[in-house]
């Protein structure tokens, strides 16, 4: 299927369209075969919390062939990721220009996988070169290390979390804008302040002339209360999401809670490899009992 993608690289697909244990598991074997490595000339390898990186056969081969594995901490990898900093984004849009000549090319065709390996070869070729990976190294403080690499800003969250939630009496009493129209009209006329929800007639030269300029002000948006008190929002403050069914306790998405938070961890290290074959056999033990019920 994969027959001219870039060289040396190792085609993998699923279903899915993510990462899994077992493809992450044959791109650590893809990967030995080129840095040659061994308990005595180890390697190191960053990559981020993905669950596919805590597979157990994966973690065992990279044991036993002087692999380091160490993760990065959770929501850090847009900087402190080597890939993710200067590599990724041309090859994101590297690749989108191919697709988009291979769309003009093919009217009326579509890109299926079978096209994805020579679509990646170029775009490959020119963003994935020795000068980018090594300039990541060093962007990021890796290699040579510098804890001063990357200003705290970088790790500042999002303003949008920082603003209040809207309530009645904000909504009601916010004041319509004011602005102040200044026109490149001739001498003896001044920008005049229009107000929103006004019109004025502005003169314009010596002739007689008027522009009309109507400006007006959108009505705030409400929204009902949404008593969503199992969240922990309190009664009486306006939600800016659409009205939302009322949630009894009980009814909450446990997805949320049940996520196993990330953290930095060196997986090859005997006390987090020992974590991780533990649970490699609850799972398969759970595949047992399921597999012994449908008989």
């Amino acid at each position: 299927m994969f027959e001219e993608e870039p060289l040396g690289c190792l085609g993998l697909a699923h279903e899915s369209g993510w990462m899994t244990g077992q493809n992450f598991h044959a791109s650590l074997v893809h990967f030995h075969t080129f840095v040659k490595s061994c308990k005595t000339r180890p390697v190191l390898l960053i990559m981020d919390n993905h669950s596919s990186h805590l597979d157990f056969q994966a973690v065992n081969f990279a044991k036993n062939n002087g692999i380091v594995l160490l993760t990065l901490p959770p929501h850090c990898s847009h900087v402190l990721q080597p890939l993710d900093v200067t590599v990724f984004g041309p090859f994101k849009k590297a690749i989108g220009e191919c697709q988009n000549d291979w769309l003009f090319q093919n009217p009326g065709g579509r890109i299926s996988i079978k096209e994805i390996d020579a679509l990646s070869r170029r775009p490959y070729q020119q963003t994935f070169t020795p000068d980018k990976i090594i300039k990541d190294f060093v962007t990021t403080g890796i290699c040579p290390f510098s804890r001063f690499a990357i200003p705290d800003a970088r790790y500042a969250p999002s303003l949008v979390n920082n603003r209040p939630a809207p309530t009645d009496d904000a909504v009601s009493s916010t004041p319509a804008p004011v602005s102040a129209i200044a026109l490149p009209i001739d001498s003896g006329t001044e920008a005049i302040p229009v107000d929103a929800g006004t019109i004025a007639v502005l003169p314009i030269n010596a002739v007689t002339a008027a522009l009309l300029i109507e400006m007006v002000a959108p009505a705030p948006r409400r929204h009902k209360t949404c008593l969503r008190s199992s969240y922990g929002v309190e009664k009486g403050v306006r939600s800016p999401a659409p009205d939302l069914p009322q949630l009894q306790r009980g009814d909450e998405p446990t997805a949320i809670y049940n996520r196993r938070l990330g953290r930095t961890r060196i997986l090859t290290d005997t006390p987090e490899k020992d974590l991780i074959e533990q649970e490699h056999k609850k799972m398969e033990e759970k595949k047992r009992k399921v597999g012994e019920s449908k008989i």
